[in-house]
């Protein structure tokens, strides 16, 4: 079994590569930050969308788009764990467990729980600054009923820092990527 877990999740990475390299090709569209907002929000549900890739390989194509790219990205993503919160919240562990199999088996789970407990909603706005998986402590503060504007807000600061300084950072990438390699430019 572990040579067709391997093979599946090969063969779902190159479907996601594809899928990123394809996006690649509407970075100019007007409509583009939305649908990165829409996969952002998404992402908070499925664990296979990978927001901060995309985000940047966007960037790269078009860096002078970034602040707006990041605001859409960190739109999305924050309105997704809201939502993913709110559902929590409503149904519970079941609903979680149901939607997310397997969730609360992965490591980040048990080790997020420890510091749930000892940092509470502070942990809801550290996670959303980095790019650790956020949906086991987005769960738990939702679980232990943290009111909904309280995670919205921790969840909103920690993603604009993210995503905000991912994008500026990408933004300068093709600049300091053509003079490390000796590119000249136009």
């Amino acid at each position: 079994t572990g040579k067709l877990n391997a093979m599946a999740f090969k063969q779902v990475h190159e479907k996601i590569q594809r899928f990123s390299r394809w996006l690649q090709i509407y970075v100019e569209r007007p409509w583009y930050p939305a649908l990165l907002a829409v996969l952002a929000l998404l992402d908070s549900f499925t664990l296979v969308i990978p927001t901060d890739g995309i985000l940047i390989s966007s960037i790269m194509v078009n860096p002078k788009r970034w602040l707006w790219l990041g605001a859409w990205t960190t739109l999305g993503s924050s309105l997704g764990g809201l939502l993913l919160a709110f559902l929590a919240q409503i149904h519970g562990l079941p609903w979680i467990l149901n939607t997310l199999p397997g969730v609360e088996q992965n490591w980040t789970w048990t080790w997020t729980e420890s510091l749930f407990h000892q940092y509470g909603i502070w942990l809801v706005l550290g996670i959303s600054a980095t790019p650790l998986m956020q949906q086991p402590v987005l769960i738990l503060a939702a679980l232990a009923k943290t009111p909904l504007w309280l995670f919205f807000v921790c969840v909103l600061l920690g993603r604009t820092f993210k995503f905000l300084l991912i994008s500026y950072l990408a933004s300068y990438a093709p600049e300091r990527l053509a003079k490390l390699w000796g590119l000249k430019g136009e």
